[in-house]
């Protein structure tokens, strides 16, 4: 199977995004490795899942391709869904696109995510209304993204988010 990203969680626990097996998770203790079924998951099971993130009050973030972004909670051996996030055309308010390169928090608590179609913020995501900001590249634009192609986020000490793009 090829693995797209790995996260170690809060309690040690090693988990494995892959392309075609969906996601997995290794027991520190057993060196056991489980199939963990994805929220929603149905008729395009296993999801191809491309980017993990765990924020800083314990939820996972699981970005796939071509099937959006969840919010979930560990408990027992499931994940719980908690809320669930899709590229809509007709919906500006919506994530910049259902394939998700990477995941990142901000120290206000914001989700950043990286898309083909460019970065999306999700403001408040543990409120009733999350609000969602996309950001696009724009030619001659002197702040903003280099390319709509967000493969990497990542957050230094200071606070200050540091993107990768296709350019």
């Amino acid at each position: 199977c090829i693995v797209e990203d790995l996260l170690i969680d809060n309690e040690g626990k090693l988990w494995i995004a892959t392309w075609s097996e969906g996601l997995l998770l290794l027991h520190p203790e057993s060196g056991i490795f489980r199939s963990i079924s994805l929220p929603g998951e149905g008729v395009n099971a296993p999801y191809r899942v491309k980017s993990l993130f765990q924020d800083e009050l314990g939820f996972f973030w699981i970005g796939t391709w071509e099937d959006g972004l969840y919010m979930a909670r560990f408990e027992g051996d499931s994940l719980r869904n908690e809320r669930s996030y899709f590229y809509e055309d007709a919906d500006p308010l919506t994530i910049s696109g259902n394939i998700i390169y990477s995941i990142h928090q901000d120290n206000r608590y914001n989700i950043w995510i990286g898309t083909p179609y460019g970065l999306s913020i999700i403001h408040g995501p543990y409120s009733s209304k999350p609000h969602i900001t996309r950001v696009k590249y724009a030619f001659g634009k002197e702040n903003g993204l280099s390319n709509n192609e967000v493969w990497k986020i990542y957050r230094v000490r200071s606070g200050l988010m540091w993107l990768g793009t296709l350019e």
